[in-house]
């Protein structure tokens, strides 16, 4: 790491205004980024680029942080990318790397019925009923849990809404 001049004040703010655009563009992650150039915790870093302090009032353990941020932002984009082991996107190589989108699940009218008519009944089965029914359905466990997930949470949003048409 190398070290500030004697006298050289950071602006902390701009610092990390350009940490977390460069973050935003090279689609680093704040846990890959923490690690790897901050030398923090993921937990950490989000509140120092959110709020940083002004240098004045930074610690001198706490100047050593913003100094490794601004050291490697200075860096050439190749050096930088090669610290948070990104390799600099290619057009081509990108989209085979992309995952496939997943397909949307559809229910059908025997399934949905079936769901149904058990939402109606209790809105949240026990584990094992819920694998029951994944089995008898012909269904993934998860399909049947997000399933009553869903549900219950769209019933709560219309009784929320309902109480909000009805208070104005």
């Amino acid at each position: 790491m190398a070290p500030l001049e004697d006298g050289v004040v950071l602006n902390t703010k701009s610092l990390c205004d350009s940490i977390s655009r460069e973050m935003k563009a090279r689609k680093i992650t704040q846990k890959v980024f923490a690690k790897k150039v901050a030398n923090l915790s993921h937990y950490y870093l989000p509140r120092i680029l959110r709020a940083p302090m002004p240098w004045e009032n930074v610690s001198s353990l706490g100047r050593m942080t913003y100094i490794r941020l601004h050291n490697w932002i200075q860096l050439p984009e190749k050096e930088r990318m090669e610290i948070v082991n990104c390799v600099l996107p290619k057009k081509k190589a990108s989209m085979r790397l992309s995952k496939p989108k997943r397909r949307t699940m559809k229910f059908t009218e025997v399934q949905k019925k079936a769901l149904n008519a058990i939402f109606e009944v209790t809105e949240k089965p026990p584990r094992e009923t819920m694998q029951m029914i994944s089995e008898h359905l012909q269904l993934e466990f998860k399909t049947v849990l997000n399933y009553f997930n869903r549900n219950r949470q769209r019933q709560l949003d219309l009784q929320r809404q309902q109480i909000q048409t009805e208070n104005q």
